[in-house]
């Protein structure tokens, strides 16, 4: 991709990206758990996953008012899909929770949460997400914070390939190069083989039923961070969020924020070592940020992987709530310094 080549056009929107996302997994412990559910009654098995969820989007609410969503899986290749407009309490009521907590549902393993704040595409329901699409794979769900530099440009060559798009929203270009514009059906080259074509503005959480991909551009203008699920002193499953402040709210322990480029696949395919170690976290691969050179410095390693990140300063200023901590540092704290 030419950094240089990035349309004017594309350029207008560059500063109006402020979506929350949200995902988690977790092992037989905590899913088998008690909770009392956001619809207001005990549910064992469907109930811990949905929580989770919705306690997570609520503390990202400020992030986005416009709509919020959800889908969970199984494990398997069910994926169950949840939208609608404004704020995430209007959008998952106990009534239109109750058709994911019926006794008839399967023990909901992973989920991924989305508030949407629209800063390409209009306020419509047709464009709330997480996104979920058929492939030869099998379903998989997308949600998306950020805005892509290059969206007309992307849009105009899956346009010109042939495929229709069904919304006006930078998400479903990521989606349809998902599972459309990949060499390879390995997921962490279909997204690596994304990010080489756009490698700004965001941050993606990507459920495949079995697993949940946790991406952030190679310039990590967009924050992501990873988190341990806790249930007294035991490690019962793994999140990701947009912020850390959405951990206080679901009792999980900050581990580290997802690096500049970095693919990170968590996975109930493993179990959790007895000392409660991110056995299931796995970093797939590391993107590096373009660069105009090829050159390398004095260790061999390429100038492009050697410069800092380019986070949004306006994450600090005025997207993210204050008790947030970005690159090591609590945001709060910069308001005084």
């Amino acid at each position: 991709m030419d950094l240089d080549a990035i349309d004017n056009e594309d350029q207008e929107f560059a500063l109006r990206e402020s979506c929350g996302v949200y995902g988690a997994i977790l092992f037989n412990s905590g899913i088998n758990s008690e909770a009392t559910t956001t619809a207001g009654a005990s549910n064992r098995n469907t109930s811990s996953m949905l929580d989770l969820l919705v306690l997570g989007m609520t503390a990202l609410q400020h992030r986005g008012q416009e709509s919020a969503g959800l889908v969970v899986s199984d494990g398997g290749p069910r994926i169950s899909v949840q939208r609608g407009m404004g704020l995430v309490a209007q959008a998952f009521t106990p009534e239109r929770l109750a058709s994911l907590l019926s006794a008839d549902k399967p023990v909901w393993r992973l989920g991924l949460g989305h508030t949407r704040y629209s800063t390409l595409g209009a306020s419509e329901s047709i464009n709330c997400q997480p996104f979920v699409v058929e492939t030869t794979c099998g379903q998989f769900a997308v949600a998306h914070n950020g805005e892509l530099v290059n969206a007309n440009r992307l849009k105009s060559e899956i346009l010109q390939a042939g495929i229709g798009l069904s919304t006006d929203t930078d998400s479903e270009l990521i989606t349809q190069m998902l599972c459309t514009r990949s060499p390879s059906q390995c997921w962490t080259e279909r997204i690596t083989y994304f990010m080489s074509k756009c490698f700004t503005s965001y941050s993606l959480l990507i459920l495949t039923g079995d697993s949940i991909y946790a991406v952030r551009d190679p310039f990590g203008n967009r924050p992501l961070c990873l988190g341990e699920i806790l249930c007294g002193d035991e490690v019962i499953g793994y999140a990701v969020s947009s912020e850390s402040c959405a951990f206080q709210s679901t009792s999980t322990r900050l581990l580290r924020e997802v690096q500049p480029g970095e693919i990170v696949r968590l996975s109930i395919q493993q179990q959790p070592e007895l000392s409660g170690t991110a056995s299931t976290i796995e970093t797939c691969a590391i993107v590096p940020r373009p660069s105009a050179s090829s050159s390398t410095n004095a260790t061999g390693v390429p100038e492009s992987t050697a410069v800092l990140p380019a986070m949004c300063i306006f994450e600090y200023v005025y997207f993210a709530r204050p008790d947030s901590q970005f690159e090591g540092q609590q945001v709060n704290y910069q308001y005084v310094v």
